[in-house]
């Protein structure tokens, strides 16, 4: 059993069941990760592209949970994956494309971008990515990380390169 305290109007203490290492949480627990227990974290509805991704990663959150509350089998994704996948977003070098992003039943947080025949996908669970591209006839990269203060060159070099959005110019420097 695990508790969790709630700072709110009156003061409560909260519990959750532990469960192959994802916490199932009750009604009263989800919203306190949805609001009082992060009081710094707030989700603003901006048109910054970041913000709205991290909208999507909440909102996929709280989806995984309520689907793992229907379901044992499936695996909620953890907070430190939630928490992952929010620096991640912050990391993401400007002027690429916004990626698409799902929860799977494994409990990873996935990115992916897709464009014309190239596609790139990044998986994060606890502090690991798996990463893997097809981007041009035999061009393919995958491998798995970890993520510190930064995105790793292989992975920032390939969002980089092929996920640029399309500002209109051409661009005629390409790295190696």
């Amino acid at each position: 059993m695990s508790f969790c305290a709630d700072y709110s109007n009156p003061p409560a203490i909260h519990y959750a069941e532990l469960y192959r290492n994802s916490i199932a949480f009750s009604g009263d627990i989800r919203k306190i990760y949805e609001g009082s227990l992060f009081p710094n974290q707030s989700v603003a509805i901006t048109n910054n592209w970041r913000s709205q991704l991290k909208e999507q990663i909440l909102k996929s959150f709280n989806r995984s949970v309520s689907e793992f509350e229907k379901d044992k089998t499936i695996v909620p994704v953890e907070i430190r994956t939630r928490n992952l996948a929010m620096k991640f977003v912050e990391l993401l070098p400007d002027g690429i494309e916004e990626p698409e992003i799902t929860h799977e039943v494994t409990g990873e947080i996935c990115f992916e971008w897709v464009q014309d025949k190239k596609i790139f996908s990044i998986l994060l669970n606890g502090n690991h990515l798996i990463y893997a591209g097809i981007f041009s006839g035999n061009e393919k990269e995958h491998g798995e990380t970890s993520l510190f203060d930064f995105i790793p060159e292989k992975i920032n070099k390939n969002l980089s390169l092929y996920f640029r959005k399309n500002s209109g110019l051409e661009s005629t420097q390409r790295t190696a």
